[in-house]
């Protein structure tokens, strides 16, 4: 039996919110089709009972996405530009599940959906608003 780390990239650009939506790297690839399809640990996350359809009794499911956010604002009055120093974010992922018999499957998944970090410069325009935003939170269920 050979086991055989599979490594992919992908660079996708979203846009909108703090929220990554990054669970699962297959999942990622099928546009999240997760919770039609029983495709691998990550169903932990996309539909809980669709992990009693999965082929093997034991499934890993893990990832790391490395993220830059960036963002630019034109004052529509001065025509000054201004653009964020966001350093990278990085978040993961891990899902674990067992078939216990054909009826029964238990899953464990841990993630965060706020890996992202954005600053913006201390004289922009919108500094009223927001100068900076770093969201963390970690996620771990059974």
């Amino acid at each position: 039996m050979f086991f055989v780390p599979e490594l992919f990239f992908c660079l996708c650009f979203y846009a909108g919110g703090y929220r990554v939506s990054l669970q699962g790297i297959r999942q990622m690839a099928m546009r999240h089709t997760g919770v039609g399809i029983a495709m691998d640990a990550s169903n932990v996350f996309f539909n809980p009972a669709g992990l009693s359809h999965l082929a093997s009794k034991w499934g890993v499911s893990t990832g790391v996405s490395i993220l830059w956010d960036a963002a630019h604002y034109q004052d529509p009055s001065t025509y000054t530009q201004y653009q964020t120093d966001s350093p990278l974010g990085t978040p993961l992922d891990l899902y674990a599940a067992c078939k216990v018999n054909d009826r029964l499957s238990v899953g464990m998944r841990f993630y965060n959906p706020f890996g992202s970090r954005v600053e913006w410069p201390e004289d922009w325009t919108g500094r009223t608003l927001v100068t900076s935003v770093d969201l963390k939170a970690l996620f771990f269920s059974l």
